[in-house]
């Protein structure tokens, strides 16, 4: 359909929905407005002329504020041309007024009465039109985007569409529509990254892979990072760029620790998706003094040993990092086997550089060879399970 036959037929939308205005139950024919409202901190509602109303929570206003509903015309111009009418707009007096608390607004609003006036070439050009009815909030054009909505929920058995609301403007009910082809980018990253443990000093890598799920090119005009302690950086010099429809890119960020401890930083990408422009990645790591258990030999030869007897060989348990303390959870060898643990008591927790010599027993059973392994948990992120070989034979001599 060309454009011209498209605006037409909008037109003709416009004149069709407003001779059938009364399908929404609206029967107002100009600038009406309700007695006002006088609401304070403690909240209130205030009801419009066509059955609208706004219900204002406690601690939204800091002082009392007289409040109106008043009937408006809606958007007109050109650029509105691909926005379906509504049947009514409304706009919240004083003008301009934040809210420190989202207040309910609820409007009249039919979706069977609006879809029987569409065209099968019409609704071809509006997005998701029999599955979602969005609330529009009008704003004065911006180029891109003349117009837009808020999230709302569609009660169908009453005919009432509610969402919420912070600052006091012009609404109305309506549907979203495009032009054919026009199409939308939609933006898909992760909200957060966690590099793990990295040993101080050395550098970890997360891929950080961006995908478009819209219809769209999706521009992706800048990824920095921030709050990071310069733990966190780009491997190279982000450039913008242009993701098409279907398809995703990836990029690089690295992550340096300084010292043994916890890090997090953002990552804030910035693009043309409509919904979400600005998307915050939560950055996480923890640095590690790498190598912060340590357990010397790491295997005992108990050579051979006559039945009847024991021998008992030693190892040092030791905490080689300069920083942090390091705790030993568990030990542990097969039990009824010909090895055991001379006097451990642990779990034990050693002070960086701190040395705790062990000492491990072989009786054995029986005159044959045996071995088995000896391990040992820590709290160390790198090494967090330590193996020591044991071996040895017993004898009848």
């Amino acid at each position: 359909m060309k454009r011209s036959n498209l605006a037409s037929r909008y037109r003709l939308m416009a004149l069709l929905f407003v001779m059938g205005i009364t399908l929404f139950g609206c029967g107002s024919d100009g600038d009406d407005e309700t007695p006002a409202g006088l609401i304070g901190p403690a909240g209130g509602v205030v009801d419009g002329p066509n059955g609208e109303s706004l219900s204002i929570p406690a601690g939204a206003l800091a002082t009392e504020l007289t409040i109106r509903i008043a009937t408006v015309d809606g958007p007109s111009g050109t650029q509105y041309e691909t926005v379906l009418p509504a049947a009514f707009f409304i706009e919240l007096l004083p003008a301009g007024t934040t809210l420190a608390k989202p207040a309910e607004l609820r409007l009249p609003y039919s979706m069977d009465a609006a879809l029987v006036l569409l065209t099968d070439d019409l609704e071809a050009t509006c997005s998701g039109l029999r599955d979602e009815s969005r609330m529009q909030a009008w704003t004065p054009s911006d180029g891109a985007s003349p117009w837009s909505y808020l999230d709302s929920q569609v009660n169908e058995v009453d005919d009432v569409l509610t969402t919420l609301i912070s600052t006091f403007g012009i609404y109305g009910p309506g549907l979203p529509c495009q032009e054919p082809n026009l199409g939308r980018p939609e933006l898909n990253a992760p909200d957060e990254l966690d590099f793990e443990v990295v040993r101080v000093g050395q550098t970890g890598q997360v891929q950080l892979v961006i995908g478009n799920t819209g219809t769209t090119n999706l521009d992706l005009e800048s990824l920095d990072i921030t709050l990071s302690a310069n733990a966190f950086f780009l491997e190279e010099a982000f450039a913008a760029t242009q993701v098409p429809p279907d398809g995703n890119t990836t990029v690089i960020i690295n992550f340096n620790p300084g010292a043994a401890e916890l890090y997090s930083g953002e990552a804030r990408l910035v693009s043309n998706d409509p919904d979400q422009p600005q998307w915050t990645i939560a950055l996480y790591g923890r640095g590690s003094e790498g190598g912060q258990a340590s357990v010397n030999p790491d295997a005992l030869d108990f050579g051979e040993v006559e039945l009847g007897t024991s021998r008992d060989l030693s190892l040092n348990f030791t905490n080689i990092a300069s920083s942090g303390s390091l705790s030993g959870l568990s030990a542990e060898v097969a039990v009824d086997g010909p090895f055991s643990l001379v006097d451990w008591n642990w779990p034990v927790v050693l002070a960086p550089s701190e040395n705790l010599a062990l000492s491990v027993r072989f009786t054995p059973t029986a005159a044959e060879y045996f071995s088995e392994d000896l391990i040992l948990e820590t709290d160390d992120p790198l090494q967090p399970r330590l193996e020591v070989g044991l071996e040895g034979t017993g004898t009848t001599e």
